[in-house]
């Protein structure tokens, strides 16, 4: 009697949770895909009470499963995203969902492209993107062309992501949600500054900001406030990017987002740095670093391991430099180490705990004796597994010992030396452009101020800067396709270095832009070299199938003065407004800055 009572009231409490918790979700999904972007782990964590509370519609289970993987994708839960990933399968065939598979393909393909797997990552998202053509749905037609448009921005895919994108945008404007429109043109504006359009990208992440702010979502305006801080420092405005810096910082210290404060101060210390104020940014970087350590944010401690590295070299201070390398490489390669190892337990195990609390609730025929039985053969195996694992430990034990301190002695040696060359190898491309193989801006930065820290020298004897752009090289690259347009940068560069020789140092600083240092030319011989190197690249064979393309460069040039270019920024600036004139003035050209006239 007391046993079927227990049964009645067994299910009168499933038929009241199913009840409470059967209601529509889409209030709690509006909150959650806030949060996805900002606070993902919050977001994994609420997600998981809702898909623990009850019985849920399958279009509200998939929506939370769809955000789940989003969140543990920016979180980097590898346990999380496998649960989500098995999870919509067994939607897709336990409900007969049409739209679970090819979500949990989108997701895939998302994960597939963050570890550097292009080709995969967009065949997925494309065969995802294929077969939810069938959904009528707007809503659902939107998150595709932004999804595909956010994989061909990761994947580097310059031909497809700006018109992708752009139907993105034009498609959530049709829907009407004004949220997930900010967030594609969040992308489209960083594509422009991909594209080296650093006028468009500023206007539409500053619309991209203000659209945030209005929704009253502070936590995105300030993660386009980090992009934007980007797009002003490539552009030389780093007094702007330090003050939008500092203002996610203050945000984020008020909310206590400790680890996205610790990504502003990163950002703070890098505009510092380009203000020229060296021991601020050292400052701002040693409590953002102490803050990484604190949190156990590695990828993000070896980023800016590697960022206080480089500004420790600028200022002589190489042994910080070379421990702060050494260290981001260890990181490096105990962050990989770590993804392979105790994963698959932790995935199985937390997906087998939650797919049983979940589930149970629909199945029809499990007895009490079937549960014994279970938990006897379970604990049998475990006895079994336990006993032939002790018997093989034993074994390996009487094995290893004798060899043990060998393998100590060679794996510290081994990993000595892989040290030794990694750091050698972030200092090289960390000063070099792998697509020309010129020295790149930072290197280039680095030469410009030992220049600028030497006393100025007669007109005659003056350090020369060229600034140099290719005309119209947008056009080359719609000719001809990108690889065309990255075989002709290599033939610049090529003529460019064959045409300065010894007189100085070619690098390549951004796009189709290169610069040539010339110390102690004199201003005479620096605009002689200016036209001979405007004569080289103009008479460079650059052919296609259906002919020729005539190539062009414009030139400015600066002279280190000490009055007028009295820095590096102030150099870099007058040798850039003589190459915007030369621009103005008809292109293939070469114009002096008034400095050097």
């Amino acid at each position: 009697m007391r046993w079927r009572t227990f049964h009645w009231g067994l299910l009168l409490a499933v038929c009241a949770s199913t009840a409470l918790f059967a209601a529509p979700v889409q209030p709690a999904i509006d909150t959650l895909r806030k949060m996805v972007e900002t606070r993902p782990a919050d977001a994994i964590r609420v997600i998981h009470q809702h898909l623990d509370a009850g019985a849920l519609a399958a279009d509200d289970e998939r929506e939370l499963l769809w955000y789940l993987g989003q969140a543990a994708i920016q979180a980097g839960d590898d346990a999380a995203f496998a649960e989500t990933s098995l999870r919509l399968g067994s939607l897709a065939v336990s409900r007969n969902d049409l739209e679970s598979a090819p979500y949990a393909d989108l997701l895939r393909a998302k994960r597939l492209l963050r570890r550097g797997q292009r080709g995969d990552g967009i065949k997925t998202a494309l065969r995802a993107a294929t077969a939810l053509q069938l959904v009528n749905d707007p809503r659902v037609q939107a998150r595709v062309l932004y999804e595909l448009c956010d994989d061909y921005a990761i994947a580097e895919d310059r031909a497809r992501t700006l018109p992708t994108c752009r139907k993105a945008m034009d498609a959530w404007r049709a829907v009407g949600d004004d949220f997930e429109l900010a967030r594609a043109e969040q992308v489209t504006g960083f594509e422009y500054f991909n594209l080296g359009d650093l006028a468009a990208a500023e206007r539409l992440l500053r619309q991209t900001r203000q659209r945030f702010l209005d929704l009253g979502d502070k936590a995105m305006a300030g993660s386009v406030g980090d992009d934007l801080s980007r797009v002003l420092l490539a552009s030389g405005a780093g007094k702007e990017s330090l003050e939008l810096s500092r203002q996610s910082l203050q945000r984020e210290l008020h909310d206590g987002d400790a680890r996205n404060a610790m990504l502003s101060r990163g950002n703070v210390a890098r505009a510092l740095a380009l203000l020229g104020k060296p021991l601020q940014a050292m400052d701002e970087l040693a409590s953002a670093i102490e803050t990484a350590r604190r949190l156990q944010a590695h990828g993000a401690l070896s980023e800016l391991l590697v960022t206080q590295a480089e500004m420790a070299a600028r200022q002589g201070n190489d042994g910080l430099a070379v421990r702060d390398y050494a260290e981001a490489v260890t990181l490096i390669n105990l962050a990989r180490a770590s993804e392979q190892a105790g994963t698959v337990a932790e995935i199985e195990s937390r997906y087998a705990r939650r797919e049983s609390a979940l589930r149970i609730r629909q199945l029809q025929s499990q007895t009490h004796e079937q549960a014994l039985a279970l938990a006897s053969a379970h604990i049998k195996a475990e006895q079994q597994d336990a006993q032939a694992s002790r018997q093989r430990m034993l074994a390996l034990v009487a094995a290893a010992a004798s060899i043990v301190l060998t393998i100590i002695i060679v794996f510290l040696l081994v990993l000595w030396r892989r040290q030794r060359r990694h750091a050698q190898a972030l200092r090289e491309l960390s000063r070099h452009d792998v697509l020309t193989g010129l020295e790149n801006r930072r290197a280039c930065l680095e030469r410009l101020s030992r220049l600028a820290a030497q006393a100025p020298r007669p007109a005659a004897h003056q350090h020369g800067l060229l600034m140099l752009d290719l005309d119209h090289f947008k056009r080359i690259n719609d000719t001809g396709g990108h690889p065309f347009g990255d075989t002709v940068l290599h033939s610049v560069a090529q003529a460019l270095e064959a045409g300065v020789g010894a007189l100085g140092y070619v690098a390549r600083i951004g796009g189709e832009e290169f610069a040539v240092i010339c110390p102690a030319l004199g201003v005479a011989e620096c605009l002689r070299l200016a036209e001979l190197l405007r004569a080289k690249v103009k008479v460079l064979p650059v052919d296609l199938a259906d002919g020729g393309i005539e190539l062009g460069v414009s030139i400015g040039v600066a002279m280190f003065d000490g009055q007028r270019c009295h820095d590096v920024s102030s150099w870099m600036a007058s040798a850039d407004q003589a190459l915007y004139t030369a621009k103005a003035h008809g292109r293939n050209r070469v114009v002096a800055s008034s400095a050097a006239r």
